[in-house]
């Protein structure tokens, strides 16, 4: 057996915090590499691929996955172990698989299926590997991989007095969302080390990961993520008391005074911080027309419209993206900003069901070991869940992996059952089957397949990135056959085929096979039939092919005002005064909740002032002066705004695919030019 000793003069709980246990070198490294992934998964799986298109982080977590659930395999003593809690999750993997299957893109969908299966393999892996020996460590391991990261933000806010940090996450809420699930954690944090030592200094050092990551959550400037962690919290130190009122009570008594200097201390320091960020943000949040406020409200509608449109088995896992705007209220999201919609639309409802049953089985498994020695774990992880749970109804935590992964260890602690070890200890290893772990060889397999599908993803973006670059500066040949060499990496991408279609169309060839391709693969996404409209424009097809192609694009989102402008601007240039009725749509679209709430209020759509300008000859022959010129007030107000955001516009354009079209600020001047001169000419 592989196992540290203890020291003679240790206490019987330090002994058994040194006790590892481990029966076999394969469960060994694996909780190394357990450690190491808690340690490293906040700093490095804490993207958002939908908007990167950074796969790498993910193929190597999924690959090395396999080599550890390998390992697990041929470890005798580590069970797969099957109670409420494993098998919803287990058939909510097999029902995501169902919805990849019957889901409208298939690429993405199996990516996100291969992340969802890749972060809940954790749950059984901690739980395989779960012993109180070993908890101390990987509850350090989460706690560490969270404070670590935290460091640096605190710096920059220090330095910058910027308040809206984000450490390694893709966005500040993000961020929030894994501090508050860790805040439980860090607060027993230093019970489980009193356990294990009685070294001062050690003690200390053990309350400061809490002070870090509750500075940390302040400087993100969250309103989820502090309202999550209040909760979370609430309910930590709720189940705190239920275990030990008795023993508080009395700690409490005996160190008052060192308690209240803490206190004040922390309050003051937190006041200090959270004047210059939160607060602020609080409010701002108060009024009816907080724009982040009211952009979520109305995605969270067209969200639930999307859940009922295909209610069993949704649009397939990673469908939100490019199916949301056929729902939509508001202007674009890549996420839902409510985990557990986002879940019902792209999987159906039953799949939101088996989740949140899995919680429950959960939370419910740890309340019957809430007056056990396991008190300290029970009430942090259960806190925990606690935060993703309400944060997860006002941002999308469950699409970040790391996010995903501190929610399945949280609730292995839940689950882990003590007398794991007290069998392990009994049964002598030589009289155990030897044979491999039928579940874990399976685990192997699929992460395994899973990590290579991730791979090709990651390099086909790779050559794209770099087929791009050829085309800026200049050598479209050469980037057409990047492009050509990306989609043989990952010939299911609609992505790559979209991107080599127009590569081939601005260097002079006919690109509309591979735009074909793209629609073909991927027909929920407006953008493929935009781009096979405007190739069939400047090849001369008949205008009935070419409005087709514009019918299937605002099909799929009918609410794009770029869409609706060419649409527009090709029925004019063919003699069609229907192209006026699309410059109306988006005249009306200004006052509507599209134009009201903008995802980010400093990004302007100039397409309303661009579709003034193309419909003022109409309201001249109507002789509709007086509501041409209150529209041209907005379109040089939207055109005065932008002018102080050309770098986020710009930003903007490229974060959400636009790096072959028309930079939102290109002609920011001429619009603005044209407009004056318009409204110098009613006067």
């Amino acid at each position: 057996m592989l196992s540290t000793r203890p020291v003679s003069d240790a206490s019987p709980d330090a002994s058994r915090a040194t006790s590892f246990g481990f029966e076999s070198l394969g469960s060994l490294l694996a909780f190394g590499a357990l450690l190491a992934l808690l340690l490293l998964a906040p700093f490095s799986l804490s993207g958002f691929w939908a908007t990167t298109y950074d796969f790498w982080p993910q193929a190597i977590f999924l690959l090395l996955g396999a080599g550890a659930a390998l390992l697990l395999a041929i470890s005798p003593d580590a069970r797969f172990g099957f109670d409420a809690t494993a098998t919803l999750l287990l058939v909510f993997l097999v029902w995501n698989l169902v919805s990849a299957l019957t889901g409208v893109y298939h690429h993405d969908a199996w990516l996100e299926l291969a992340r969802i299966f890749g972060a809940f393999i954790v749950f059984f892996a901690v739980r395989a590997l779960w012993k109180p020996s070993r908890a101390l460590w990987i509850v350090g391991a989460w706690i560490l991989g969270m404070t670590w990261i935290c460091i640096p933000a605190l710096s920059d806010f220090a330095q910058t007095h910027y308040p809206r940090q984000a450490g390694p996450f893709f966005n500040t809420n993000l961020f929030a969302n894994a501090l508050a699930m860790t805040l439980p954690m860090a607060l027993i944090f230093p019970v489980l080390l009193a356990r294990a030592t009685k070294n001062q200094v050690v003690l200390t050092l053990g309350a400061l990961p809490f002070l870090i990551c509750a500075f940390g959550l302040i400087v993100t400037s969250s309103k989820g993520g502090f309202l999550a962690a209040i909760v979370a919290l609430f309910v930590t130190i709720t189940l705190i008391f239920c275990a030990k009122a008795a023993s508080i009570r009395i700690f409490a008594r005996r160190n008052r005074a060192v308690l209240m200097v803490a206190s004040l201390i922390f309050l003051l320091l937190f006041g200090a911080l959270a004047a210059k960020t939160i607060v602020p943000r609080l409010q701002s949040a108060r009024g009816s027309d907080d724009n982040s406020t009211m952009f979520r409200a109305y995605i969270w509608r067209s969200t639930l419209d999307m859940a009922r449109a295909k209610p069993i088995f949704g649009f397939g896992p990673g469908a939100f993206p490019h199916v949301y705007p056929r729902f939509a209220r508001v202007s674009y999201t890549r996420s839902a900003h409510q985990s557990w919609l986002q879940i019902a639309a792209e999987s159906g409802f039953p799949a939101l069901i088996l989740v949140l049953g899995a919680v429950g089985a959960a939370l419910k498994s740890g309340a019957a070991r809430l007056k056990t020695r396991d008190w300290p774990y029970i009430a942090g992880a259960t806190g925990a869940v606690c935060a993703l749970l309400v944060h997860g109804c006002v941002d999308s935590g469950f699409q970040t992996t790391s996010i995903v992964i501190l929610f399945a260890v949280a609730l292995a602690i839940l689950t882990a059952r003590e007398k794991l070890e007290e069998t392990s200890s009994e049964t002598p290893p030589e009289t155990r089957k030897s044979r491999l772990n039928p579940w874990w060889l399976g685990a192997t397999l699929l992460l395994a397949l899973g990590g290579n599908q991730t791979q090709k993803a990651a390099s086909g973006e790779d050559v794209r990135f770099r087929a791009v670059e050829f085309a800026r500066n200049g050598a479209p040949t050469i980037s057409s056959q990047k492009m050509k060499e990306a989609v043989a990496i990952d010939p299911t991408s609609a992505r790559l085929w979209l991107t080599l279609g127009r590569l081939q169309a601005q260097g002079g060839d006919n690109g509309r096979a591979a735009l074909q391709t793209a629609a073909q693969l991927q027909p929920s996404n407006a953008t493929n039939w935009t781009n096979l409209a405007r190739l069939s424009e400047r090849a001369g097809d008949a205008p009935a092919a070419i409005e087709k192609f514009y019918a299937r694009a605002l099909e799929n989102d009918p609410l794009n005002t770029s869409i609706l402008l060419e649409h527009a601007q090709f029925r004019l240039a063919s003699k069609n005064r229907a192209g006026y009725d699309d410059l109306q749509k988006i005249i009306a679209l200004r006052a509507q909740p599209y134009g009201l709430y903008a995802p980010v209020e400093q990004i302007v759509d100039l397409d309303f002032a661009r579709a003034t300008l193309l419909i003022a000859p109409e309201f001249k022959r109507k002789k509709q002066s007086a509501q041409l010129q209150s529209l041209l007030k907005i379109g040089l107000a939207d055109c005065a705004r932008a002018r102080s955001f050309v770098t986020q516009n710009e930003q903007m354009r490229r974060e959400t695919g636009g790096e072959f079209g028309q930079s939102e600020n290109d002609d920011l001047e001429t619009v603005s030019a044209a407009l004056q001169v318009l409204q110098t000419s009613l006067k």
